[in-house]
């Protein structure tokens, strides 16, 4: 979302922003940074949106994160396309059913991690400022009975000089955790 949903020309840089780029996946664009978040341009989930495509987007980005890994949050070959671009990814522990170990499946593929970031944390890119929150969303089986098999994640607020974004990506109830 942005004022007017004005979308940029590929020629054109970027300005300040918040910008929708596919189902779950927005850059947020500050000054001097661009964060994209949740990347699937490459996947059925991109495609025929009238959005800003990889190419375009790869210039405006300085980190991607992902906020869990689910399709339509995570897609290997979006993110493979983005090239050296690090990453921020969440804390999983070891793969589940339903939950893979993205730090392990990253390095296996060559990605480059920024930081596997904890609940609390904060890191600075440029002048943004990603503040690291718990994610409490799409637990499929009770964490209360099982709880080794959870659906690990982040959500973020990014801060900007200008805008401060809540991503709250699949946020939803969980027993005692909502």
């Amino acid at each position: 979302w942005w004022p007017g949903d004005h979308r940029p020309a590929s020629s054109k840089v970027l300005e300040p922003g918040v910008y929708l780029t596919g189902h779950s996946s927005v850059l947020i664009r500050s000054r001097d940074a661009g964060l994209l978040i949740d990347p699937v341009a490459w996947s059925r989930l991109g495609r025929g949106l009238d959005r800003i495509g990889l190419s375009e987007l790869s210039p405006h980005c300085d980190v991607t994160a992902i906020t869990h890994g689910h399709f339509d949050h995570y897609h290997l070959p979006s993110l493979m396309a983005l090239g050296d671009l690090p990453l921020i990814l969440p804390e999983t522990g070891p793969s589940t059913i339903v939950c893979e170990d993205l730090p392990a499946r990253m390095n296996s593929i060559g990605l480059e991690l920024a930081s596997v970031s904890t609940w609390g944390s904060c890191l600075d890119v440029g002048d943004l400022r990603i503040h690291v929150l718990p994610f409490h969303g799409e637990q499929f089986l009770s964490s209360e009975c099982h709880p080794h098999l959870r659906n690990h994640g982040n959500l973020f607020v990014v801060e900007t000089q200008d805008v401060r974004v809540g991503i709250l990506a699949d946020a939803g109830f969980e027993t005692g955790a909502s």
